[in-house]
């Protein structure tokens, strides 16, 4: 990992929040590499419908994906 001058560390490999919205309201947050937030919101989106089956983000319908700054 490299270091900042002021002392913060900096991944070798970036990641990037995501805020997924639900059809009921409801939201939860993801994280995926850099290189895959590159690829657009689409790519973002499928990845959300596969941890979804796999039980890391809730049940429902994903209406939106939404990078987090």
């Amino acid at each position: 990992m490299a270091i900042h001058s002021f002392g913060q560390r900096k991944s070798a490999h970036p990641k990037v929040r995501f805020e997924v919205r639900f059809a009921d309201g409801q939201t939860a947050s993801m994280v995926v590499s850099e290189e895959t937030a590159l690829r657009g919101s689409t790519v973002v989106m499928d990845i959300a419908h596969g941890r979804q089956q796999l039980g890391e983000l809730p049940a429902g319908t994903i209406v939106s994906v939404k990078r987090v700054r």
